[in-house]
């Protein structure tokens, strides 16, 4: 946990960081835009990738190697990246926003197929080595264009991160060839590519469904109001999700023992490990709440202008709202594995319809204020909806008493 977790932090460090220079670069109406760009790749992606990275490491049940696999998803992403190119450049008036935005999901989603093969194979530091390496060659590029431009047009931006994205996908997979590894086809006798792209479908729903969850709020805010609000909340979840390293890390960690997990005795070991990891999150999370409540404004006017200071009291609200996701992430990876994916849909759902509604009542009384109790509220219902076909696990992710016992098993 703590090699994979020291990754995650760094990368979400870095992207962060990133956030706080393209602050620096762009004007506040810019950088609302640019966070638009940044929230529409995670959703371009959940489409264009068709969940079949989910099915990668899935049928592998199936005595399907994901060497196998690969070359069946990068036909599909190329195929997909050409039509859409087409498409674009027949119908869009804004074709270089969409274009960059293409290629970067492209360049996004080929990285992504190869870290696949890594997390399954539990080899987590060439695994860590992907995870922060894209963000930190972005810190990079952006670092050096503030300190030589000081300023920059959003166009430039997002050519620069796109060409940012596509050095590090031609790394990853010269690294991933020079090790002697192989892409190839799996035979049709062997792969049953309805059940293939039908189980990818199903993790489409639930990507698009858990983006929403919080996604949602930047774009009600931009829709009821204006690209300087979508900057402070922008500011705000930035900061806020940083602590969601450490649910994702133990997703990472998790995941492929829930696949493995294919008798009782296996999947009680397997929950068990998810409890132990629950309630070491629980305890970071509540002094990650503490530290920011006592250093977040000084960290603030640190790192932004002072009209960002807004953004102190959402961060807080937000951060509480984090343990809520924590049950999210670990069961909505349990679920995935076990193929039963209505529980995370009907979490998901109940959490972004609390949020909507929510969101509709609150913006217009309390502003930045409401969105983030919205999205709070909505990330505990999510949590609380998800973990329910389990007996007694809300209270197991609590239980920092097993924690104390088990701290032998953590520190080993």
């Amino acid at each position: 946990f703590s090699s994979v977790a020291l990754g995650g932090l760094i990368s979400t460090i870095a992207t962060y960081f990133l956030t706080v220079i393209l602050s620096h670069l762009l004007t506040t109406e810019e950088y609302g835009m640019m966070a638009r760009w940044l929230t529409d790749i995670g959703y371009v992606s959940i489409f264009f990738t068709l969940g079949l990275n989910a099915s990668m490491i899935f049928f592998t049940r199936h005595d399907i190697r994901i060497s196998e696999s690969m070359g069946l998803n990068l036909v599909m992403y190329t195929s997909i990246l050409v039509v859409m190119i087409i498409v674009t450049l027949l119908f869009a008036s804004k074709w270089l926003y969409l274009l960059t935005l293409l290629f970067t999901v492209f360049f996004f989603s080929l990285n992504e197929v190869v870290r696949a093969n890594y997390q399954f194979e539990q080899k987590f530091r060439m695994f860590n080595f992907m995870v922060v390496f894209r963000p930190l060659l972005l810190l990079a590029v952006f670092f050096i264009l503030y300190y030589s431009v000081r300023s920059i047009e959003i166009d430039r931006s997002l050519i620069f991160y796109t060409i940012s994205m596509a050095a590090s996908t031609m790394l990853f997979y010269l690294i991933y060839f020079f090790n002697g590894n192989r892409i190839s086809f799996p035979s049709r006798n062997r792969l049953n590519y309805k059940h293939y792209f039908s189980y990818g479908a199903k993790s489409i729903l639930n990507r698009l469904l858990s983006l929403s969850l919080y996604a949602i709020s930047i774009y009600m805010v931009s829709w009821m109001g204006d690209y300087t609000y979508v900057a402070y909340f922008f500011v705000a979840s930035s900061i806020s999700k940083m602590v969601w390293v450490l649910p994702d890390s133990s997703g990472n960690i998790l995941y492929p023992i829930f696949i493995k997990a294919t008798d009782e005795e296996k999947k009680r070991e397997a929950l068990k490990s998810m409890y132990t990891h629950a309630q070491l999150v629980f305890l970071l999370n509540t002094l990650a709440l503490l530290l920011f409540w006592l250093l977040g404004r000084w960290i603030l006017s640190i790192l932004y202008e002072e009209v960002y200071q807004q953004a102190f009291v959402p961060i807080l609200i937000l951060l509480v709202g984090n343990q809520g996701m924590v049950y999210y992430k670990l069961f909505s990876r349990w679920h995935a594995a076990q193929n039963t994916w209505r529980y995370v849909y009907i979490a998901t759902a109940l959490g972004i319809i609390t949020n909507v509604l929510l969101n509709l009542v609150l913006i217009a009384r309390y502003g930045l204020l409401g969105v983030a109790i919205a999205t709070s509220i909505s990330f505990w219902v999510c949590g609380i909806a998800i973990c329910l076909p389990i007996k007694g696990s809300f209270w197991n992710f609590l239980n920092l008493a097993n924690l104390w016992k088990r701290r032998a098993v953590i520190w080993r």
